[in-house]
């Protein structure tokens, strides 16, 4: 300790000095990836691959693998249309729903038709690359209103993120059953969080894409509607319609047939009870099971729910908080689709990053019933982790002899996204920190 002496009204005083902090291994090591040099990146990037070498055995634990299920389907399907059948047509063997086919918009198969030029397993190994690929550039839009993103530390940090990603469920079952959801959400934020802060002409061209391919994001040209951001809206809508229209050139009767019967028929997918489907629709049929559903109560509950949503979403919006906006709008736009498998709730992982960032702001501030909900909500997403059929079972097609603990544990995903709609919080600070400022 040292002593520093002043003279301070003819008598002199005693300050003691804190000690200087410990040049621990780790600060060392911080330091060292800061350098920005040919080994630190090596050193960052061996960190982030032991990462996602743990990511995986953690996942593979938490989760059950599906072995690129849905891509199959997507290349099968699609193989036999480039063969001259119809798409809509073809089926593959299902456990739990009997067949499975081909459901997207016949633009999506016009896009996958390339990857049918190749051997089935050279496929799945391109998909999983552009998989993770699309998810580091969601996670790295989403992050950079929080963390610095720039050289070797930057690479640590985007890698680690993006492994924590792929913990929860709805990104863990996206790379698993190979599914499309990532670059959905990608096209979307691709808008929202770059093109939006740009000013750009184009933006809604990456909403309107993510529209034709699966018609569901089609909630967030309505969430620029609510925010008068009219242009966009309209390029989103253009974007969407000429996709279509391409689309008729290869394939004009599957689109009249899409549009007119397949979109309507929501047996396609499969059975609209299983617990997998985390929807208000799939919450009605599993409480009706074995029975349907009332469809009246459906769209009173969805509607009611959806505009809520979107309410709060404008709200986060007008509050200066696109990204909160936008977990808003695709987790209402979950709650009303007829069906929403897990895989489907991407939106999840921007949600829990709004809630960790406006923590870190409330540090230190008089707790608030708004730092309460958030750490509730960040503390039960943690269940996102945890695959449903790790803690309950699928009473699909007869629920009715399932008690009220399986009711709503099979619900636990549905209710979690009902409470972040209602207490998702919007931030105040963006970006959060000056030195976490992207350079």
């Amino acid at each position: 300790m040292g002593c520093v002496r002043a003279a301070r009204a003819g008598r002199s005083e005693c300050r003691v000095l804190g000690k200087p902090e410990a040049d621990t291994a780790a600060r060392r090591f911080v330091r060292w990836l800061g350098t920005n040099s040919a080994a630190a990146y090596a050193g960052a990037a061996l960190l982030v691959l032991l990462a996602a070498v743990a990511t995986y055995g953690a996942g593979r634990g938490l989760g059950s693998p599906r072995n690129q299920f849905d891509l199959h389907i997507y290349y099968d399907a699609v193989s036999y249309w480039a063969r001259g059948g119809y798409l809509y047509s073809y089926s593959q063997p299902d456990v739990l729903n009997g067949s499975l086919g081909f459901t997207y918009p016949p633009i999506a198969a016009v896009l996958m038709w390339p990857m049918t030029l190749l051997p089935w397993h050279v496929v799945q190994v391109l998909t999983l690359v552009l998989i993770i690929t699309a998810a580091v550039a969601f996670v790295w839009l989403c992050v950079r209103d929080s963390v610095r993103i720039n050289g070797a530390t930057g690479l640590v940090l985007l890698g680690l993120i993006t492994c924590v990603a792929f913990l929860y469920e709805p990104m863990r079952l996206t790379l698993s059953f190979g599914q499309v959801n990532i670059f959905l959400g990608l096209f979307v934020a691709f808008d929202l969080l770059f093109l939006q802060r740009r000013g750009s002409k184009w933006m809604g061209i990456g909403i309107g894409l993510a529209v034709a391919i699966k018609i569901t994001p089609g909630i967030f040209i309505v969430y620029l509607l609510c925010t008068a951001r009219w242009r966009a809206a309209i390029v989103a809508s253009a974007t969407a319609a000429v996709a279509s229209v391409v689309a008729i050139i290869f394939a004009q009767k599957e689109v009249l047939n899409f549009y007119t019967e397949v979109l309507w028929d929501t047996s396609r997918v499969g059975l609209v009870d299983t617990r997998g489907n985390q929807s208000i629709n799939g919450l009605l049929a599993r409480l009706a099971s074995p029975e349907a559903p009332s469809k009246a109560v459906w769209v009173l509950l969805a509607g009611i729910v959806v505009a809520f949503g979107l309410w709060r979403a404008r709200s986060a919006f007008r509050a200066g908080d696109e990204m909160a906006g936008m977990a808003l709008a695709g987790m209402a736009g979950l709650m009303v689709s007829p069906v929403t498998w897990v895989h489907h709730a991407v939106w999840v992982i921007p949600a829990v990053i709004v809630l960790a960032h406006r923590l870190v702001e409330l540090r230190g501030a008089p707790k608030t019933r708004e730092f309460y909900s958030s750490v509730a909500l960040l503390v039960v997403g943690v269940g996102w982790l945890v695959s449903l059929d790790k803690y309950v079972a699928d009473y699909a097609p007869n629920w009715s002899g399932a008690g009220w603990w399986a009711q709503l544990m099979g619900n636990l995903p549905i209710l979690w996204i009902l409470a972040a709609l209602a207490f998702l919080p919007a931030r105040k600070q963006i970006p959060l920190l000056k030195q976490f400022l992207p350079a």
